[in-house]
């Protein structure tokens, strides 16, 4: 299932018949399977989420269900090209509106997907309902079975592990407290083959041994 929601035309299918005003259901879900995040910190990144450091690209964001604001992870080329896309027609829309464009502090406070609800200043971002429904039609349209995006970062935690991440590296990449709550995301048959002598080795690579590990999340 997760490889029937990341090919090619399946996505352009969500994004020509369940997305008709361009409100960035495609990119906020390739947002998710590439990173792992929970479903409310990307339908609430600003419109200056992402950066490159040193030639490699990062997404910002804020884990406010752990406490941690403004983090910044690691993230491909192809999400970090896709965010871009979308902040250029978010800025494009803004323009049409007020016929400028925003101003350094009013980019600071732009929703990268703006709600069109009740929303003048864009500041506003998309709700997870707004996108859990389309995202609902979507795989109805599919046939494929009951799904949710949650689960992505489910998928995402086992692969990481069946491709050699520690326990560690995948509690600190998806911003969980706990190395149990890890174990929860991940497959328990992916944790029984991992074994100890993987956990062992994982635990001596270095913070950014997870580089490489992105395409691996289907």
């Amino acid at each position: 299932m997760a490889r029937a929601l990341a090919d090619e035309p399946n996505l352009q299918l969500l994004e020509e018949r369940f997305d008709p005003n361009d409100m960035g259901y495609r990119d906020i879900w390739e947002a998710l399977v590439f990173t792992g995040r929970r479903a409310s910190e990307v339908t609430e990144l600003r419109l200056e989420c992402a950066s490159i450091q040193r030639k490699v690209p990062f997404l910002w964001h804020d884990q406010t269900k752990v406490g941690n604001l403004d983090e910044a992870i690691r993230i491909p080329q192809r999400l970090f090209e896709r965010l871009e896309l979308r902040k250029q027609r978010t800025v494009e829309r803004f323009e049409d509106l007020y016929g400028r464009s925003p101003g350094p502090k009013e980019r600071k406070l732009l929703a990268l997907f703006p709600s069109p609800h009740e929303n003048p200043d864009g500041t506003v971002a998309i709700t997870y309902s707004i996108f859990g429904d389309a995202f609902r039609d979507w795989l109805e349209a599919l046939d494929i079975g009951a799904w949710v995006p949650h689960q992505a970062r489910h998928t995402l935690a086992t692969n990481l592990l069946k491709n050699g991440a520690g326990l560690h590296h995948i509690k600190q990449y998806l911003g969980q407290i706990s190395i149990r709550m890890a174990e929860h995301y991940a497959n328990p048959r992916e944790l029984h083959q991992a074994g100890e002598k993987s956990q062992v080795a994982s635990s001596q690579r270095r913070p950014d041994a997870l580089e490489g590990y992105y395409e691996l999340a289907v």
